[in-house]
């Protein structure tokens, strides 16, 4: 998008449901309450983390060097 290499925001949902559904062998995952806040731009030294919480909650965030955590994704498994 505009020269910069972009993670579509339903390629981080795929990831979130597959982890999801082989962690907790389901046969399907449901989302609820999913914010997509701002789009994932690859560069520089990064990590992305798929963070799962007990409340079934999840987020998708990143890691920039000196920049400290970002969440861009978080939602709901129900």
């Amino acid at each position: 998008v505009y020269g910069e290499v972009v993670v579509p925001g339903a390629a981080h949902l795929c990831i979130v449901t597959e982890q999801a559904r082989e962690r907790n062998e389901w046969e399907g995952v449901r989302l609820e309450k999913v914010e997509i806040r701002e789009a994932v731009i690859l560069g520089g030294r990064m990590e992305i983390q798929y963070l799962h919480k007990r409340n079934e909650e999840f987020e998708v965030r990143r890691l920039m060097e000196g920049e400290g955590w970002k969440t861009y994704v978080k939602g709901r498994m129900g």
